[in-house]
């Protein structure tokens, strides 16, 4: 399923035949895997992202979205905020 979504957006993403349109999707493409690489790369992030998105906290393009405009520093303070959260909601004894 993962790989017919995928298909999908690149299918769509290069319809168009026109040349700036196709570099512009091109770059898109690169920003979202250099974005997911540094993601994977970082063992802080990969794991904080990792606990997120499989808890059900969040989901990937709400994070990927918040990345575009948060700061590096901003962007793991808000997913330490995330978790925090959840974690106030454990009632312990």
């Amino acid at each position: 399923m993962i790989i017919i979504l995928h298909s999908d957006f690149l299918i769509k993403k290069f319809k168009d035949k026109n040349q700036q349109t196709l570099e512009d999707n091109w770059l898109e493409i690169k920003n979202y895997y250099q974005r997911f690489r540094e993601w994977y790369e970082e063992r802080n992030l990969y794991h904080k992202i990792g606990y997120l998105l499989t808890t059900g906290i969040t989901t990937i393009k709400d994070l990927y979205n918040l990345s575009l405009v948060s700061s590096k520093t901003a962007f793991l303070k808000l997913l330490d905020e995330k978790m925090k959260n959840e974690f106030r909601k454990i009632i312990i004894g």
